[in-house]
């Protein structure tokens, strides 16, 4: 139930070792669950107050560690990351891997508690910070709407579950009940360690498997991510608020399994800046201030996120369909443009590998894809190899309306059934 993985670049001048948690998201515990990042970066039994943590990673060139709870289809992914400077660069000749390695392992397994719970002050503190951000989560409405889409469109699935919680339940979190949600995290839940910088990270596997054997984990959960089903009547949602601007989310299914042509399909409708929706609905119609289209893969859903003025909102939904259609017209039609797209896919996982945080999130997403990590070559080689009737299958498809087939994952393969 852990992995361990590592990548070393020299053009790096700092380290980061990340350690993700994933569950099934459910409304029972996903706010209880927002809380433990937050409870265990801050301090732990070897630096017990706030203070005295903030002064060591001062003193280790302003190091740090932190924490956050997030979605990933039907997943919450409960994470931690320690960044630090990498040992040649220490002036007094730290060896920073190794301390930085530890303050984590204590942090996760070795946290401030009373009586056996966790303290009742800080949990008192920090849940008064997750009800602030929950409460303020609206005043990003680009994100806010995004949010209720997703609630809409994955309705009755796990992927419809905030990834942030509820206000009512934080307001019923104790010490007690945020200590077990900490305890089942880090006994049953699986984890994936990813280390990324210049560093050899010589030792750091070994420190996490002593530490977890003493743990002594069990009945480790058996997540699973299923296609979106789709629903037989289209689902509008409206939701009036003071604004300027109107965000307006249309959301899309594909039951198809070729990754490589839907790939390619999105970056030609919405992805780069001379996509359709940027070039035509953006720039040549003026209709929206951005437009964007972006693939949640394993769910089977693309989204279409664009700022609108009220009067444009029909008119927008009606191009950005219409742009939809154009595109796979022109993926089917001819190849120039998927030969334009090549640089542009390698160049974006050249940027994933520029940035450590980028890296990680990856690494996490390739894990529960199930998928071997490849170089740029050969996803582009595979983009590439979208052959016309692979296109022509693609476009036979009505792409708001045909998802017929529910996917069952677990690790290493990936089991399908008919509807």
């Amino acid at each position: 139930g852990v992995y361990f993985s590592s990548i070393t670049d020299k053009r790096y001048k700092k380290n980061l070792i990340s350690v993700a948690f994933s569950t099934q998201l459910s409304e029972d515990t996903a706010t209880e669950n927002v809380i433990v990042p937050v409870l265990l970066t801050k301090c732990n039994s070897k630096l017990p107050t706030y203070k005295a943590f903030n002064n060591k990673m001062s003193r280790l060139y302003a190091s740090g560690i932190g924490g956050t709870a997030g979605r990933q289809y039907d997943l919450q992914t409960i994470s931690f990351g320690a960044y630090y400077l990498d040992d040649i660069y220490a002036l007094s000749g730290e060896k920073m891997t190794g301390i930085m390695t530890d303050i984590l392992i204590d942090c996760l397994t070795s946290p401030v508690t009373e009586n056996g719970v966790f303290s009742e002050k800080f949990v008192e503190l920090e849940k008064k910070t997750v009800i602030d951000n929950i409460e303020t989560a609206i005043n990003d409405k680009r994100s806010y709407a995004i949010e209720r889409a997703m609630k809409t469109i994955c309705k009755g699935e796990p992927a419809s579950v905030c990834s942030y919680g509820t206000v009512e339940k934080a307001k019923l979190i104790t010490s007690d009940s945020a200590y077990k949600a900490y305890r089942r995290m880090l006994e049953t839940m699986p984890c994936e360690i990813i280390c990324t910088g210049c560093s050899d990270f010589d030792g750091v596997a070994e420190k996490f498997a002593a530490a977890f054997e003493k743990i002594g984990r069990h009945d480790i959960e058996n997540t699973t991510i299923a296609l979106s089903p789709v629903k037989t009547q289209t689902e509008e949602v409206t939701e009036r608020l003071t604004v300027n601007q109107s965000k307006l989310v249309l959301g899309f299914k594909s039951h198809s399994d070729d990754d490589a042509a839907l790939v390619l399909l999105q970056k030609i409708f919405g992805g780069t800046t001379s996509s359709k929706l940027f070039r035509n609905v953006r720039e040549k119609m003026s209709l929206c201030y951005y437009c964007s289209a972006a693939r949640n893969d394993l769910k089977g859903i693309m989204l279409v996120n664009s700022g609108v003025e009220n009067e444009n909102i029909e008119k927008t939904k009606e191009a950005v369909i219409d742009q939809l259609h154009s595109s796979i017209r022109q993926l089917v039609g001819h190849g120039g443009h998927r030969r334009q797209l090549e640089p542009r896919l390698a160049d974006g996982l050249n940027r994933i590998i520029e940035r450590r945080r980028l890296i990680d999130a990856h690494l996490v997403h390739e894990a529960l894809h199930f998928l071997q990590r490849a170089a740029a070559r050969l996803l582009a080689a595979r983009h590439e190899a979208v052959a016309r009737q692979r296109q022509l299958e693609l476009i036979a498809v009505p792409v708001c309306k045909c998802q017929t087939v529910k996917q069952v994952a677990d690790r290493g393969t990936i089991a399908r059934d008919a509807q």
